[in-house]
C-alpha cells in the first residue's frame, strides 16, 4: 500500500508544483492589483484635496481684492 502511495507521489509530483505556481502567480497578480488600487485611491484624494485648495483659495483671493465680495456671494447664493 505504501508502495503505490509513494508511486502515485512520484507521479503527481510535478503536477502539485505546477499548480502551486500557478496559484502563487495568481496571487501575487491580485496582491499587485491590490496595492496598485490603494496607491490609485491616494492619488485621488490628493488631487480631490488639492482642487478644494485651489477652489478655495481663488474665493479667498476674491474676497480679498473686494471688500463688498462677501456681502455679493451671500446675496447671489442659491441652492440649485
Amino acid at each position: 500500500m505504501i508502495g503505490i502511495l509513494a508511486g502515485l507521489w512520484g507521479r503527481m509530483q510535478g503536477w502539485v508544483a505546477i499548480a502551486a505556481a500557478a496559484l502563487a502567480a495568481i496571487a501575487g497578480a491580485y496582491l499587485a492589483g491590490r496595492r496598485q488600487a490603494r496607491r490609485d485611491v491616494a492619488l485621488d484624494q490628493a488631487q480631490r484635496a488639492l482642487n478644494r485648495r485651489e477652489v478655495r483659495d481663488a474665493v479667498e483671493r476674491d474676497v480679498a481684492r473686494d471688500p463688498a465680495a462677501a456681502e455679493r456671494l451671500l446675496r447671489d447664493w442659491r441652492r440649485d
